[in-house]
């Protein structure tokens, strides 16, 4: 089976860090290429295994690139690929391919809510016809996200897939880094602070750090790292340095698994969500879950189980959460922690992820 995996770039996020572990998976049991349509960045090609793996990048110019469309046809018609797999707007330059290449399946990841995903109401359109004529089968992260592509696409050519990620680094290793290890044992004394949160996701509206830092001024016994790119017109430069002492803008960094390791509790208090992948990621190290029951965050995390919800989005209840979150015992953390671990393994290894992959793409 020839499968072609498609990505905007490959560069430092959730869907790409999902990408790269599924594309490793996949090569075990087929001939894969990934597509992307810029060149990988630098951080992403020191932590990526190529070895089974063809990689192409595209030549896409700023902005809508129409000539990509064709181009794109062509590089497939030469691969003649079994499957055609996008992810994130790439869909929308398949649409050419998957009118033409007859023989040849497509799907596509819907990695978000569907009305989120894409907003565009004129883009949405033009997606339609091919989910509802079946030239394009969507793959959804959640029942959620099924649910709400049915509803915007009027179509049921639909299937959840649960996001899934490759096991971590042993806890050896991540301690052994001397970046990290020099970050927290140098630049910034952790051992003063009760608890340690993390919050990883890009920093705009729909993952809500506004409200968080203004939760913590509250709770100046704990340390919040917030690890995502910054987007300005959310949250700008200026406000950074008057951050509380206690919330620490790391930034992007492909150490986020590093980093991860040191916290006691993944805080995500996000408007909206697909399944992220900074939550499974939480879960593979036993880092205990404080989230809003949104998207396919509710269909993953049972509270004071196997996580922590946070009520509501408004600062005082996520510093509700955070409080209910300190107050907790060591037995319970570690009982709910071990949870977390275990709903890791039974239901998001990326091996687990893959299999399902394989069935979708063989009927």
């Amino acid at each position: 089976m020839k499968i072609v995996e498609l990505i905007p770039k490959l560069d430092i996020g959730g869907a790409e860090t999902f990408i790269s572990s599924l594309s490793e998976e996949l090569a075990h049991k087929a001939e894969l290429y990934i597509i992307s349509f810029e060149e990988p960045s630098e951080e992403f090609i020191s932590n990526f295994d190529f070895k089974d793996i063809k990689l192409i990048s595209l030549d896409k110019k700023q902005g809508i690139d129409i000539k990509l469309m064709y181009n794109l046809y062509k590089v497939l018609s030469k691969i003649k690929p079994d499957i055609v797999h996008t992810h994130l707007h790439c869909v929308d330059y398949i649409l050419l391919s998957s009118l033409l290449l007859r023989k040849t399946k497509f799907f596509h990841t819907i990695h978000n809510l569907a009305e989120k995903d894409q907003e565009n109401k004129i883009s949405r359109l033009i997606r339609t016809p091919f989910f509802f004529l079946k030239r394009i089968k969507a793959i959804c992260v959640s029942e959620t996200v099924e649910k709400s592509f049915k509803k915007t696409y009027h179509s049921d050519y639909s299937t959840t897939i649960l996001n899934g990620i490759k096991s971590p680094k042993k806890e050896e290793e991540r301690k052994a880094d001397v970046e990290i290890s020099d970050f927290f044992g140098k630049k910034h004394r952790i051992d003063s602070y009760q608890d340690i949160f993390i919050n990883v996701a890009r920093v705009t509206y729909q993952k809500n750090q506004l409200n968080l830092i203004e939760a913590f001024k509250s709770h100046p016994n704990s340390l919040c790292l917030i690890i995502g790119p910054l987007d300005e017109s959310y949250l700008t430069l200026d406000q950074l340095k008057t951050l509380p002492d206690n919330v620490i803008f790391i930034g992007p960094t492909n150490k986020v698994i590093d980093f991860m390791g040191y916290a006691d509790f993944l805080i995500l208090p996000s408007f909206y969500e697909g399944l992220p992948i900074t939550l499974l990621e939480a879960m593979s190290l036993e880092v205990i879950p404080c989230c809003t029951n949104v998207g396919g965050i509710k269909e993953v995390i049972k509270d004071e189980y196997n996580g922590f919800i946070i009520k509501g989005t408004d600062v005082n209840e996520i510093s509700r959460a955070i409080d209910l979150v300190e107050q907790a015992s060591s037995e319970d953390r570690d009982l709910i922690s071990k949870r977390t671990r275990k709903t890791f393994e039974n239901h998001f290894s990326i091996e687990v992820c893959a299999g399902e992959h394989l069935k979708v793409f063989s009927k």
